[in-house]
């Protein structure tokens, strides 16, 4: 009812006014959302809108900017590694194999194909390249557990060596029917070598289930090395996660921020903080 005695023009104009309010408002947000993101060391004094650095401060900034490239080439270096020695384990040679671990393992690797050292600001962490390099260094540990679990129950089966093996247990027991009679004949004699006979049997189920452990190109050691042999190995990645730390408790951020500190700093020596240069006059 109050609009009636207003013109159209008048109130185009005002919806052209509030809509550009809006726009305004939400580009507003959008800038303090990019200072917010913006991951700096605690002993970088931020500079204002119309501040910059002293001589000491941009030579510490050069050299952290350094440290970091080189760190990124590292990086990207090792992934790139890491793809190309998994690459069979990707391939469809291996697609109707159950190979333990290869879904989580081939899921992980996939999300890391993706990964980029700088990316859009605002991941998550659990989304981030450090963790996916978390879960790759948990998975090729889990697979190299279940090596050493593979090869323990072998020796556990066949080590002519060990008191405790199947294969020792079974000669003894053979052992001991053969004092239990001399004779080669008789009702005793036969349940003997009825029970020799058993023996046979448990024998040969033996020696199938230890060539199914370790034994052929398809055993469960076999599978397991075909993970495991790619050249990368757990003290690689332990170096990387360490060195990782090592720079992010160096410059005072979570490990996971790294890399958009990197990206923070490069703005900053290039004087590209678009947000940090227009964030006041936005606000006016």
């Amino acid at each position: 009812m109050i609009d009636m005695g207003v013109s159209d023009e008048v109130k185009s104009r005002c919806r052209k006014i509030r809509e550009e309010y809006k726009d305004a408002r939400r580009y507003t947000r959008q800038l303090k959302r990019d200072l917010e993101s913006r991951v700096l060391p605690p002993l970088l004094e931020i500079r204002d809108s119309g501040g910059g650095f002293d001589e000491e401060q941009l030579e510490l900034l050069e050299h952290w900017i350094d440290e970091l490239d080189e760190f990124e080439t590292r990086i990207m270096h090792f992934c790139g590694m890491i793809l190309t020695q998994y690459n069979e384990l990707l391939s469809d040679e291996y697609s109707g194999n159950t190979i333990p671990g290869r879904s989580t393992l081939t899921s992980i690797l996939e999300k890391l194909k993706q990964k980029l050292w700088i990316e859009k600001r605002g991941i998550s962490d659990d989304s981030s390249l450090f963790s996916i390099l978390l879960e790759l260094r948990e998975e090729v540990k889990s697979v190299e557990a279940q090596l050493v679990a593979a090869q323990g129950a072998y020796d556990r089966l066949t080590s002519p060596s060990s008191p405790d093996s199947v294969v020792v247990a079974l000669e003894n027991v053979r052992n001991l029917l053969y004092d239990i009679t001399r004779d080669d004949s008789g009702p005793l004699f036969d349940k003997v070598e009825e029970t020799h006979e058993l023996l046979n049997a448990v024998e040969t189920s033996l020696n199938k289930c230890a060539r199914s452990i370790d034994g052929s190109s398809d055993s469960l050691i076999s599978v397991l090395e075909k993970v495991m042999c790619t050249g990368i190995s757990m003290e690689m990645i332990d170096g990387i996660i360490a060195d990782w730390n090592s720079l992010a408790r160096k410059h005072g951020i979570s490990p996971y921020s790294l890399p958009n500190c990197h990206a923070s700093l490069r703005d900053e020596l290039d004087g590209n903080v678009e947000a940090l240069n227009k964030f006041p006059e936005a606000e006016n």
